[in-house]
């Protein structure tokens, strides 16, 4: 039974059994060409090297020769059913298989098209016209259903690749996790003891030997260390432990006032300003407050280590925007250094980092916590200007309902 789809093709072309029995009685005419038809359609794909390349050897190409053949064969002789007509779908997939590019199938066909005109005109058909036009009728129905069947191929396999991609992430991170968990765990005991024993030494030194003043910086270094420390081990935890999310409606202008102002006091100490641009109206997504915010902090703070090497004679600046895009919401953070220089790096694969100091850590947990929440974190960068930007989808109903109803 033929599908809905073809049957509108069918219709939209004007296909009708008419053009079935002139492709039928022009057969004979056309066959003693087919030899040469196929010979004109595979030299034109020698003649180009990424559609040659398609094949492997020539012993390919005779097996495809042959498979051409027969489909012109059933081109002239066959009614368009849905069994014929799910046939030439499967010639779009195969195409999507081997790699053929689009562009090469939508040529490859006007090749055999005025191939054919010409094998036509050549032999003097009665009611030329009318054949010649079913003759076009048929192959753009044929190249249609060709094209149609290539894009769903072609979706599914990206589809595919991309479920392939998100589960090998998730294994690698699943692994990294219980590494991080393991090797934090084995280090925050002995870190607090050390932390604990430290203050009580600071403490009892104030009382001793205040005039040991070198004494007391080594102590304060050894103190400042340890408390670094204590933040990367608490940077592991949050990667290797990922807390399940407590959704609720949020105001997005919030959580992206909530993160500068957390931020502020390090971009004093850096130099870099900080701009906020948010909208007067409230934009609500169904996030999860502390994430989102722990989310924004750390691409606020990748973004303040980026601009203060900004290009001399520039003002060190970072820009936070809360925008929507359609059914989105999007909140944007944008700094003015010197940018990413290869924009396929990973940069949220943990651990991977170009900063002396960095962990690598803190991108890789935006970009999960992001992706926890069905959003996307992606970013663009040039010298000068680097934007990372968090799409998130739209929280149904409105904000000030929920809280009426409360």
């Amino acid at each position: 039974m033929m599908s809905s789809s073809h049957d509108e093709l069918r219709q939209y072309l004007d296909f009708d059994e008419a053009d079935v029995i002139r492709l039928r009685r022009v057969l004979p005419v056309v066959e003693p060409h087919l030899g040469e038809i196929i010979g004109r359609f595979y030299d034109r794909i020698r003649a180009h090297p990424e559609a040659a390349a398609v094949f492997r050897n020539e012993a390919q190409i005779v097996r495809q020769a042959a498979a051409l053949e027969r489909w012109m064969r059933r081109f002239f002789d066959r009614s368009r059913d849905g069994a014929y007509l799910e046939e030439t779908a499967k010639i779009g997939r195969v195409h999507v298989a081997v790699g053929l590019p689009q562009r090469y199938m939508l040529a490859s066909m006007n090749v055999v098209r005025m191939a054919l005109d010409d094998v036509v005109r050549t032999a003097g058909v009665p009611d030329e016209a009318a054949t010649l036009a079913s003759i076009h009728r048929g192959l753009d129905l044929e190249l249609s259903v060709m094209v149609d069947s290539y894009f769903v191929a072609e979706l599914a396999r990206a589809e595919e690749a991309q479920r392939r991609e998100v589960t090998h992430r998730s294994e690698r991170l699943a692994s990294i996790g219980i590494l991080a968990a393991g090797l934090a765990h084995e280090i925050r005991n002995p870190l607090n003891g050390a932390l604990l024993h430290l203050t009580f030494l600071r403490r009892r030194l104030n009382e001793l030997l205040a005039e040991e003043v070198e004494l007391a910086e080594a102590v304060d270094v050894v103190n400042v260390e340890l408390k670094r420390l204590s933040n990367l081990v608490a940077e592991f935890l949050d990667f290797a432990r990922p807390k399940a999310l407590q959704l609720a409606r949020v105001d997005l202008r919030d959580v992206a006032t909530k993160a500068v102002e957390v931020v502020t006091a390090e971009a004093n100490a850096l130099g870099v300003g900080v701009r906020v641009d948010l909208p007067v109206r409230g934009l609500e997504a169904m996030t999860d407050r502390a994430c989102l915010t722990q989310a924004l902090i750390n691409l606020l703070k990748n973004a303040l280590e980026a601009a203060v090497m900004t290009a001399p004679g520039r003002v060190p600046q970072v820009i936070v925007r809360v925008r929507e895009a359609g059914d989105d919401r999007v909140l944007e953070i944008e700094d003015n250094g010197v940018g990413i220089v290869d924009d396929k790096a990973p940069i949220f694969d943990p651990f991977f980092t170009t900063k002396p100091k960095g962990t690598g850590l803190g991108l890789s947990v935006a970009h999960r916590i992001v992706t926890d929440h069905e959003g996307t974190l992606t970013f663009a960068s040039h010298a000068g200007r680097t934007i990372f930007t968090v799409k998130l989808p739209a929280a149904t109903g409105s904000l000030e309902s929920e809280r009426n109803s409360h």
